[in-house]
């Protein structure tokens, strides 16, 4: 199930949004909100939920508006790519965006999405001036370096049996990232979100937990919509199964789109329903080292948002790659 959080206040002001209900997303997995970060993390341990942060940012603090400060964070890694690792320094910020609880049979993860900031920014265009000409002639020291936007970092913890720090990593991302589980254990989706009109469209990244660390498998799926328009409603989800138990196992990963037509008028009434199957064959390439799609539905799945006014009607137009 789809649970956005979406911050209405300004993009550097600290914030936690949060609650104590539970949202059930898919089996397994759970989206929640914590309410008190100095609340323990489970029925008789000593670790709070604040300790647990402090692995990602060392010295966290929790601060007004239910914020946390920290004078750095720890050594972070490029999650989509083989970029040098970074060390965020003088003084950060950090906003939660989304959690995802995770459970198996033995274990409870929690996957955390937050977006972080520098917490000293310049007042005013001279300060910033100043403070950029500072940054300039500094050398930063082993991978040192102070924030000049703000980034998405997606944190890794393991609730049970015992609380503990595993992964962190920088992850491409905007202000509507948004985790999503899928039916299979540790597997989810990090999605980005953008809505234009009545147009939503979403960007799905297919990651793992896998030896107590963030994984990607597969971020080449088209964008995909969601359109509320009056005279026609399309949902467009990925789903996804494993193919065999090979430590590099098929996958396969079909877009679920489906389709509700109503009435010239726009009244309501409905007078046409489908589904449609896109199908893509996720296989492991030990040359690569990643996972490839066999098969590919990215053209059939244009020409359905073609029929739609979604897309352009062009033999050589395809949807919007992530890469640029």
């Amino acid at each position: 199930m789809k649970n956005i959080l979406i911050n209405s206040m300004p993009k550097f002001l600290l914030i936690f949004v949060l609650s104590l209900v539970v949202c059930f997303s898919e089996a397994g997995a759970q989206a929640i909100h914590l309410s008190n970060l100095s609340g323990k993390v489970l029925r008789g341990s000593p670790t709070t939920y604040l300790d647990l942060f402090g692995k990602v940012f060392p010295g966290a603090k929790a601060a007004e508006y239910e914020g946390l400060t920290a004078e750095r964070t720890v050594r972070l890694r490029q999650l989509y790519s083989e970029a040098e690792k970074a060390v965020y320094t003088g003084g950060v910020e950090a906003s939660i965006r989304e959690n995802l609880l995770i459970k198996t049979a033995s274990e409870k993860y929690l996957l955390v999405l937050l977006e972080v900031s520098s917490a000293n920014r310049p007042a005013n265009s001279a300060d910033e001036k100043s403070a950029n000409e500072k940054s300039a002639n500094e050398k930063p020291i082993d991978g040192e370096k102070t924030l000049p936007y703000p980034i998405s970092v997606l944190a890794l913890f393991r609730l049970a049996p015992k609380p503990e720090f595993l992964d962190a990593a920088e992850v491409p991302g905007n202000i509507l990232n948004y985790l999503e589980a899928t039916k299979l254990q540790k597997y989810f989706w990090l999605v980005g979100g953008h809505q234009n009109c009545l147009t939503e469209y979403d960007d799905y990244t297919l990651l793992k937990i896998e030896n107590d660390r963030l994984r990607m498998i597969y971020g080449e799926l088209p964008i995909l919509i969601t359109s509320t328009d009056c005279g026609t409603k399309l949902t467009q989800r990925p789903v996804i199964s494993i193919a065999g138990a090979a430590a590099e196992p098929m996958i396969n990963l079909t877009v679920v789109s489906s389709v509700k037509q109503f009435d010239d008028n726009c009244t309501g009434r409905l007078v046409r329903k489908y589904t449609r199957y896109f199908r893509y064959r996720l296989v492991w390439d030990d040359k690569q080292k990643e996972y490839t799609a066999r098969e590919k539905a990215d053209q059939a799945l244009h020409h359905e948002l073609v029929k739609f006014g979604l897309a352009f009607d062009d033999e050589d137009t395809t949807n919007e790659d992530k890469s640029n």
